[in-house]
């Protein structure tokens, strides 16, 4: 493990921690994608659940990578252990930095079966002028889209969340709080007993790499502590000053 690697998971092994005692939630899964180079599944309790043995999802210097494109391409999904059930919110908060194109893709959702999800994080074209921005949808197609562009070798931490009784799923991007600013999609259909999360590979151009994925059923728990936070500050700063060397 690099020593950049080794911040990062420290900083988010201190989170998980701080949020299951400091924050009236639990922590469901705290992924760092501490694996040697190669597929992902066999890893963990990854498995795939679309498209297995074709194009398959990745670990690359301690990150997952979902590259889209032509073809068939493996879609991947971490049990969480625990159901979500009535009066419940779901929350998932991942780094993601993407890069190559803005052909609108989701790439990451909550699941209840091999087919059917919910919460699902897009990649789509910009809005102001920028390289791209995020939506948030239950559907195949994009419900809500996030009001500013994002950039194109940016790391940004998104949270996705979804809620049982109210079948909405919400999105942040960079937040500290709940309260922070949000987009929702419509609601649901039908509440998803959501047990799983999923990351996927389809059509379009470009590649994201997921890494810090903390799942839990509170806000606080997927958002680093102060320490924390400080030490990924830490983790970056080691990796600007080794591109710089």
């Amino acid at each position: 493990m690099t020593r950049t690697k080794m911040i990062a998971a420290l900083a988010v092994s201190a989170a998980a921690g701080f949020a299951t005692t400091a924050n009236a939630g639990s922590t469901l899964q705290n992924e760092t994608f501490t694996y040697a180079n190669g597929n992902l599944v066999g890893n963990g309790a990854w498995s795939a659940h679309s498209g297995a043995g074709a194009m398959p999802v990745q670990v690359t210097g301690g990150a997952a990578v979902l590259t889209h494109g032509s073809g068939s391409r493996e879609d991947v999904n971490l049990p969480l252990g625990s159901t979500l059930a009535a009066g419940q919110t779901f929350y998932a908060g991942f780094d993601f930095t993407s890069t190559g194109d803005a052909t609108s893709v989701y790439f990451a959702h909550f699941m209840s079966t091999a087919t059917t999800f919910t919460g699902r994080a897009f990649i789509t074209g910009p809005i102001a002028g920028g390289d791209y921005t995020i939506g948030i949808s239950d559907t195949s197609s994009i419900s809500a889209t996030w009001g500013t562009d994002l950039s194109f070798g940016t790391t940004y931490r998104a949270i996705i969340s979804y809620d049982f009784d109210t079948r909405v799923s919400r999105l942040w991007i960079n937040a500290i709080a709940e309260g922070d600013t949000s987009i929702a999609g419509a609601a649901g259909a039908a509440s998803l007993a959501v047990n799983a999360f999923g990351l996927r590979q389809s059509a379009g151009g470009s590649t994201q790499l997921i890494d810090n994925l903390i799942i839990g059923d509170s806000f606080g728990a997927v958002v680093p502590a102060p320490g924390a936070l400080a030490l990924l500050g830490l983790s970056g700063l080691v990796a600007a000053r080794r591109r710089r060397a």
